[in-house]
């Protein structure tokens, strides 16, 4: 068995606080999806490689939820599908043609590392996402 040794940290980055794993076990990355300390991510499919896209994920104003689900999946920047997929949406689940993902009824403290973390950076609380699971369940 694998032990992982992690520590976390805080980044401030504009108004919110994004907590960063790392690990400290060679081999083992348990960073987030989108570390936004490296201000880039891996380009989607068919780009060439190696090609990074800066970072630019949206902070929602008002209702967190309500500023999501009125975004067609074709306007999210990559980031912010990026973070999505981590909670394990696609453009077909957004567009509700299959069911939502398992971490849509998943209560905050229920969420794995990576959901947490792809959450956190699209502008959820414990309180924001719990009250949007309760409504899912």
């Amino acid at each position: 068995m694998k032990t992982v040794v992690m520590s976390a940290s805080i980044l401030l980055t504009g108004l919110m606080a994004v907590p960063t794993f790392a690990a400290e076990e060679k081999g083992v990355s348990l960073e987030p999806v989108v570390n936004l300390s490296k201000k880039a991510i891996p380009a989607g499919e068919g780009a060439p490689k190696d090609t990074l896209v800066p970072i630019s994920v949206r902070v929602p104003e008002g209702d967190v939820d309500t500023f999501w689900n009125q975004q067609e999946w074709t306007d999210l920047n990559p980031a912010e599908q990026a973070l999505w997929a981590a909670l394990g949406w696609n453009e077909v689940s957004w567009n509700e043609k299959e069911p939502a993902p398992a971490s849509e009824s998943k209560k905050w403290l229920e969420l794995t590392e990576a959901e947490f973390i792809a959450a956190q950076q699209l502008g959820y609380s414990q309180e924001s996402w719990d009250t949007v699971s309760e409504q899912a369940e």
